[in-house]
């Protein structure tokens, strides 16, 4: 493993990645880290940047500047909306989404060929496609135990949903090849079980609700699995992949292959990128054991074994957020605010 770059993080600054890029977001600019180009912001005019798996955002005084992942703009888009911090693209950059703040209030802006055609006012829940949209009660934000599914402009209900034994939503809902999914938890109840729930998005009918026995699984889209690791800790001393196949309506445990012990795995902090599953453990105490330092590691899911556990003396003291990979290096982000670029090698093989 290699270090090949580290740099001090301003705390108001973020990581993510397209589809194609690694962006690095500060006050002064945004950096694509992989062709290393950067794009200056106006601080005096820019009011918010948000971005999606294809393009960033630049919302400024009426405007939206839509840039590509090499930071090119493709289009702007004029408007009379003020206080914009969000939008969704539909099917096109001129088909979307707006989101607006009015004091308390979000304002969906719903723009179809370029033409605000609806806004809907202090409404909670949001957009999933150009179809569909899921809607909570009143005030609910987020974590529902009820939803229902719409159209686009919220004119017909299609079906709703009642979420049993007081759970709550605690996931993204996704939607993949006509099913809807998403796992529900109870963080206020003291070990509350953990379900995943997938539904026929056109009929609502329940496909899939199976216990869970870790939360904030990894999607891969292409093959419809999703993958959720758990660390061993006091109670239980397995390391464990929990698979979900969307195909076939089934949930396995397998388990992970490895001398080493992993207390601090954070599930919502892993990646997926091909046939590994990243993580990061951030515990320092293993009993007998003290680790100075915060590690990251690599899990080969053909074989269900770690491939490395690196421990960079970089870190001393800190821990990691989740991280980022692409084209064989992995972006860290340290509780330190300091941001790590490391590139993978053969050392581990």
């Amino acid at each position: 493993m290699k270090l090949s770059k580290q740099e001090n993080f301003i705390k108001q600054g973020y990581l993510w990645k397209t589809d194609q890029s690694v962006f690095l977001k500060q006050p002064t600019g945004i950096t694509n880290l992989t062709v290393e180009k950067f794009f200056p912001l106006s601080q005096h005019e820019i009011q918010n940047v948000s971005y999606d798996s294809k393009h960033i955002y630049i919302f400024s005084a009426r405007q939206i500047r839509v840039l590509d992942h090499l930071l090119e703009t493709i289009e702007i888009l004029e408007t009379n909306i003020k206080n914009m911090y969000s939008v969704q693209m539909l099917d096109s950059t001129n088909s979307c989404v707006i989101y607006a703040e009015n004091g308390d209030i979000v304002n969906q802006h719903i723009m179809l060929g370029g033409i605000t055609i609806k806004t809907l006012c202090n409404t909670f829940g949001r957009v999933l496609s150009i179809d569909y949209r899921v809607s909570f009660d009143k005030n609910v934000l987020s974590e529902p135990t009820y939803f229902r599914i719409s159209d686009l402009l919220d004119e017909y209900t299609y079906w709703d949903y009642h979420i049993q034994d007081r759970l709550k939503v605690v996931t993204p809902f996704t939607i993949w090849s006509n099913q809807l999914f998403f796992q529900v938890h109870d963080f206020e109840v003291r070990e509350s079980e953990m379900r995943f729930i997938s539904l026929d998005l056109k009929t609502g009918e329940e496909l899939m609700n199976v216990e869970l026995k870790t939360l904030y699984h990894q999607f891969d889209s292409e093959t419809g699995i999703l993958y959720g690791l758990r660390g061993e800790n006091w109670s239980y001393k397995e390391k464990e992949l929990e698979v979900i196949d969307l195909n076939t309506g089934t949930i396995e445990t397998k388990e992970v292959i490895s001398k080493e012990s992993f207390y601090g795995i954070n599930p919502k902090n892993t990646t997926l990128a091909g046939n590994s599953l990243y993580f990061v453990d951030s515990r320092k105490d293993y009993g007998e054991i003290t680790i100075s330092y915060p590690r990251f590691g690599c899990i080969d899911l053909k074989t269900n074994s770690v491939i490395y556990a690196y421990e960079p003396t970089e870190t001393m003291g800190a821990d990691f957020a989740k991280p980022i990979v692409n084209e064989g290096k992995i972006y860290l982000r340290s509780s330190a605010d300091k941001f790590f670029i490391f590139e993978e090698d053969n050392s581990f093989e």
